[in-house]
């Protein structure tokens, strides 16, 4: 039942514009949400802003806090902010390369996004040298 009324608390704010709130909601629940919100273009700034909230509520510095940034440069993209989704990306990219290290699965998974990213955008150059990153730490 608590879970139940903190979601309806925070699905409030959320309908309030207001998503900047620390959640009270636990991590597996705003993942479900902000893919949720992948799906419904009218809801793209509730994702960003509950996307950027959550990176601050786990402290801004860790592997955490860089697969929130990668959902905010998901919504960015998800919006037509391209140059928005690229800087998040790199700084989804430099957190896991300081904090997990470079050789990780997570690491090659954002590189991975960072492909599609740059595949969708028609620069394959860029998508193929991601694609080719990933892969490689994905093969070791």
């Amino acid at each position: 039942m608590t879970r139940l009324c903190c979601c309806i608390f925070f699905l409030a704010f959320l309908l309030d514009g207001q998503a900047q709130q620390i959640t009270p909601l636990d991590y597996p629940e705003i993942d479900s949400l902000l893919q949720h919100y992948e799906d419904q273009p009218q809801k793209y700034n509730a994702g960003l802003r509950l996307a950027l909230a959550t990176s601050e509520r786990s402290g801004g510095v860790d592997s955490l806090s860089a697969v929130y940034w990668e959902w905010a440069a998901r919504f960015h993209d998800l919006k037509g902010e391209k140059q928005q989704a690229i800087a998040f990306y790199d700084k989804a990219l430099k957190v896991f390369e300081q904090t997990i290290g470079p050789q990780t699965a997570r690491y090659a998974t954002t590189l991975n996004h960072l492909g599609a990213f740059y595949k969708g955008l028609g620069d394959y150059n860029k998508a193929l040298q991601h694609y080719t990153k990933s892969a490689a730490i994905q093969m070791q």
